[in-house]
Formats: structure tokens, sequence, C-alpha cells
């Protein structure tokens, strides 16, 4: 259940602080993606660079899927 007191957003059930929790997790593991992908590219490493990139879109897959779903949570 949630409940707005003064503006202030308060008695957010844990499974939404956990969603928001695993979000933050995947987008920090997202952005080191993209610049271990930066580095095997400068190091000529094409083979594992298309490796991670294929991981890097299920990545934003997931990671718009559970932007969506707090979206939808939240209303």
């Amino acid at each position: 259940m949630l409940i707005v007191l003064m503006g202030k957003k308060v008695g957010v059930s844990m499974k939404l602080k956990q969603l928001i929790k695993d979000l933050e997790k995947l987008k920090d593991e997202y952005n080191d993606l993209k610049l271990l992908i930066e580095d095997r590219v400068r190091d000529n490493e094409i083979d594992e660079a298309k490796e991670d990139f294929e991981r890097l879109l299920s990545l934003r897959s997931s990671i718009i899927e559970m932007e969506e779903s707090e979206i939808t949570f939240l209303t």
C-alpha cells in the first residue's frame, strides 16, 4: 500500500524497494559492460566485444521492462 503524506510517499512496499534496488544493480552492470565493450574494441578484441554487446542488449531490455513494471506498480 502506498500512502502519500505531505507530498511524500510513505509505506512503500518491500516489493517496490526490491524492484528499485534490482533496477539500480542492472543499470550499474549495464554501464560497466559498456565500458568493457569500449576497452575490447580498442584492444581489437572484436569477437568478445560482439558477445558482450549481445549481453548489453539483453540487459537493456531487462532494464526497460523493470522500469515499466515500476511505473505500473506506482500507478
